[in-house]
C-alpha cells in the first residue's frame, strides 16, 4: 500500500513538472518569461506580439473586447485570444462607421420634427413673401433653419429654392410659432402655386448656438451612406463568421 502511494505521488509530480507552463496575474511578468521560454525560437516571435495585446485587451483598453483575466492562459490560448480581439476590434470599427452612415440617412427624419404646421404665400409686385408656422418637436431650441421649398405639377418639371429662416429668440422645444418669410430662390414666381401643382415644404438643415445640429444629406451623400452601409454589413456578417469559427478558449 505504502508503495502504491509513492507511486501514485510520484506520478503527481511528474505530471506537475511536466505541465504546460501558465500565466498567473501574481507575477504575471515572470510567468509570461516562462511560457514563452517554453516554445521553440520560431513561436517566440508571434507569442510577444500576441502577449502584448492580450495583456491591453484584458484591461478593457481595445475596442470590442471587454476585460477578462489572464489567469491560467496557455501560449496556445494567448495566441488564439490575439486572433479574437483583431477580430473584435475590427468589428467594432465598423460598427462605429456603420453608426455614423445610419446617422447621416436618420437626419432626413429628425428634421420632420420641425414642422410646417402652415405656409401661405402672397405675391405682391414683383416679391412673394409667406406667413408659416412652425412647430418645433426637436429636443432643442432651434436659431436658424433653412427650408426647402418645391413647386411643380405631380411627374412634370419642379422649381425648388432654399429659404433661411432666423428665429429671435430661438423657438424652444414645443413651441409653435408664426413668423414672415421673404421668398427669394426660383420657386418663389410659382408661388402661390395653382392647381394641380403642388407645393411642399421640408427643412434641410437646422443650428443651434453657432453650429450645424441637424442636416439632410443630398441625393449623392444618401447614396453613398446607403452603399457604405450595405458593405458594413456584409464585412460584419463576415467577420462574425470568423469569429464563430475559432474555438473558444476551454
Amino acid at each position: 500500500m505504502r508503495h502504491r502511494r509513492l507511486v501514485l505521488a510520484g506520478a503527481a509530480l511528474f505530471a506537475a513538472a511536466c505541465a504546460e507552463p501558465v500565466l498567473d496575474t501574481r507575477d504575471l511578468d515572470a510567468s509570461i518569461s516562462e511560457v514563452r521560454d517554453s516554445l521553440d525560437l520560431r513561436q517566440r516571435g508571434a507569442f510577444e506580439i500576441a502577449i502584448a495585446l492580450v495583456r491591453q485587451a484584458s484591461t478593457g483598453e481595445i475596442p470590442g473586447t471587454d476585460a477578462f483575466s489572464l489567469d491560467g492562459m496557455t501560449a496556445g490560448a494567448v495566441l488564439a485570444e490575439a486572433e479574437r480581439i483583431e477580430i473584435r476590434r475590427e468589428r467594432a470599427l465598423e460598427e462605429e462607421t456603420a453608426a455614423v452612415h445610419r446617422e447621416l440617412l436618420a437626419a432626413e427624419e429628425r428634421l420632420a420634427r420641425l414642422r410646417v404646421m402652415s405656409f401661405l404665400p402672397q405675391a405682391s409686385g414683383d416679391t412673394v413673401d409667406a406667413e408659416l408656422t412652425v412647430r418645433n418637436e426637436l429636443e432643442f431650441p432651434v436659431e436658424t433653419a433653412w427650408l426647402r421649398i418645391e413647386v411643380g405639377i405631380p411627374g412634370g418639371a419642379v422649381r425648388s429654392g432654399e429659404e433661411f429662416l432666423a428665429f429671435e429668440p430661438p423657438l424652444r422645444p414645443g413651441e409653435e410659432r408664426r413668423v414672415r418669410l421673404l421668398l427669394s430662390g426660383s420657386e418663389a414666381s410659382s408661388l402661390p402655386a395653382e392647381p394641380p401643382a403642388v407645393a411642399q415644404y421640408r427643412f434641410v438643415m437646422v443650428e443651434r448656438g453657432g453650429q450645424v445640429a441637424l442636416q439632410a444629406p443630398t441625393l449623392e451623400e444618401r447614396r453613398k451612406a446607403e452603399a457604405a452601409l450595405a458593405e458594413s454589413e456584409r464585412r460584419r456578417s463576415e467577420l462574425d463568421a470568423r469569429l464563430a469559427a475559432l474555438r473558444a478558449p476551454e
